[in-house]
Order: C-alpha cells, then sequence, then structure tokens
C-alpha cells in the first residue's frame, strides 16, 4: 500500500489487523520512526528473493532502505549479498547486489 499524509505504521496496522510489530518488521523500521506521504508500505513479509534484476546501481539520495522497499527485498538480506552492514556507506553509481 502507499501511504498516506499522516499515517502511521499504528493505524495501517489496525487496518490491516496485523500488530505495528509486524507492519514495522516488514518494512524494515524501528520504533521511532513513521511512513512519509507516498512511501511503499508492506503489510506482509517481503520474500527473500522477488526481483529478476540482479543489480541496482544507486541514485543520489537513495538508500539500502529505499533499495529494499522498491525490489522488495528483505533490508538483512541485501546487507548480506552486499557483505554490508547497517553503518555502510553507500554512493552513487556503485552496484548493490539484488540477488546471491
Amino acid at each position: 500500500m502507499i501511504a498516506k499524509q499522516d499515517d502511521t505504521y499504528a493505524k495501517i496496522a489496525e487496518d490491516v489487523q496485523d500488530s505495528e510489530k509486524n507492519i514495522r518488521k516488514y518494512n524494515d523500521m524501528g520504533k521511532f520512526s513513521e511512513p512519509l506521504k507516498g512511501e511503499v508500505i508492506y503489510i506482509e513479509n517481503k520474500p527473500r528473493m522477488n526481483t529478476a534484476q540482479q543489480v541496482h546501481t544507486i541514485q543520489k539520495g537513495e538508500t539500502l532502505r529505499f533499495i529494499a522497499q522498491k525490489y522488495a527485498v528483505q533490508l538483512n538480506y541485501l546487507l548480506r549479498y552486499n557483505n554490508f552492514t547497517e553503518e555502510t556507506v553507500i554512493y552513487p553509481n556503485y552496484d548493490v547486489k539484488l540477488k546471491p
């Protein structure tokens, strides 16, 4: 689903009859963040691999979480496929593997 203005993970969870904890987990989000208007919000777990595309070339302003959401890949797998940690700094024009 697409987040609307003033949506929260708690409200989305209530709307889809799931727990806020699960909705946050499905979207690789911690306790203190809320969705942005227009952001893709997953209401079920993303599969381990859900894309035919093998790599993504990073564009200016993109984050690993953004890339994970765009391709419906779990962030922890994206980190693993690329030998990254959550502290890894990414740069434009770098290729990120979307599959092992």
